[in-house]
């Protein structure tokens, strides 16, 4: 399949994305909401000193960066394979020319795209109202970040596509999103690794 086509599978998911734009309200709302729980953790931490060389506003700023990436990333890519699966309903779709995966990659490509635009606008405000400039970040390192932030994005749709297709042996993989999620969440998102024991 050539690589237009991608293109243009990408673009429908944009399209849509933006024509349903007010389901996003209410994931503002609960990103909002759990930065500023989580920032309140932080604090009552921080009040008994430093932890491992983080500053109060680097700790905040890594929390809003985690998060933002959790959020852009979110699709429904593990519902629509484990559904295919379950209904049989792949069998008619791998034999399209077209890969199954890279079909669904590129379709999630657009929603990806949506909430990148959205979620960074959201959280650099709401990184600017709660601590502050992050005045130790130099803008050297950004396309690192942005090279960093775009590969943890393509190895959570490839776990979560992992996860839906076990679909296949597994009638109810949703124990599996939960342990992955889990394990997201303590290794890496809400905490450092350097806050993890070696």
């Amino acid at each position: 399949m050539k690589p237009n086509k991608f293109f243009v599978i990408a673009k429908v998911s944009l399209t849509n994305a933006v024509a349903y734009r007010a389901a996003v309200i209410s994931r503002f709302v609960f990103y909002t909401l759990f930065i500023y729980v989580f920032m309140s953790l932080w604090g009552a931490i921080y009040k008994e000193g430093g932890v491992y060389g983080y500053s109060y506003v680097q700790i905040v700023w890594y929390l809003i960066m985690t998060e933002y990436v959790t959020f852009v990333s979110r699709t429904s890519i593990l519902g629509t394979m484990t559904e295919d699966v379950r209904s049989g309903a792949i069998a008619y779709q791998i034999g399209r020319p077209i890969h199954y995966l890279f079909y669904h990659f590129a379709s999630s490509v657009g929603q990806v795209i949506f909430n990148a635009v959205c979620f960074g606008a959201l959280a650099a405000v709401l990184g600017l109202i709660f601590v502050g400039p992050l005045i130790t970040f130099s803008l050297t390192v950004l396309p690192f970040l942005l090279i960093s932030v775009a590969l943890s994005i393509i190895i959570n749709y490839f776990f979560l596509a992992l996860i839906g297709l076990t679909a296949f042996r597994i009638e109810d993989n949703f124990a599996l999103y939960l342990v992955y999620q889990k394990l997201s969440f303590m290794l890496g998102m809400f905490l450092p690794v350097e806050f993890l024991p070696d």
